[in-house]
């Protein structure tokens, strides 16, 4: 009795371009992941620039606020890690009751939006990050310092 150990050639060849297939398909996911990381990585300084000044500008008293940014807009260059961000921080006041025949009680409700751009390193080019809130002001209820 003749016993078949082992795999033709045909069977080998065939097993390898399969093997082969697969892998490359594999590769190239793992491939766009990583593009995908490095862009999230170059926008995440930006955006913490930006989360950081709204919370800034949260923690103000009403008349820090007023003081130092109305009117807008505000710009400041930050260099950090090698790169120069240009922040933009525009405030605008939305709404201003008339309460008790004043103009100016310290009641408000603000609009806030930070735009950061920036050149990312090599081939990442210019980066832009632009996020909003609202603030609702009211100097009796919470006069807190900024940091």
């Amino acid at each position: 009795m003749k016993y078949n150990k082992g795999l033709t050639f045909a069977e080998l060849l065939t097993t390898i371009a399969i093997v082969s297939c697969i892998i490359i398909s594999i590769s190239a996911f793992f491939a766009r992941g990583l593009i995908a990381v490095k862009k999230n990585q170059a926008l995440l300084p930006g955006y913490d620039l930006a989360k950081g000044r709204i919370e800034q500008i949260r923690r103000c008293s009403y008349d820090t606020l007023i003081a130092s940014y109305l009117p807008s807009p505000k710009e400041v260059k930050i260099f950090q890690n090698g790169i120069t961000y240009n922040m933009e921080v525009n405030t605008e006041v939305i709404y201003r009751p008339e309460i008790s025949g004043t103009s100016n009680d310290g009641r408000s409700l603000l609009r806030v939006t930070v735009n950061v751009q920036w050149e990312a390193i090599k081939e990442q080019g210019k980066k832009n990050i632009t996020l909003q809130t609202y603030i609702y002001t009211d100097p009796l209820v919470f006069p807190v310092s900024p940091l």
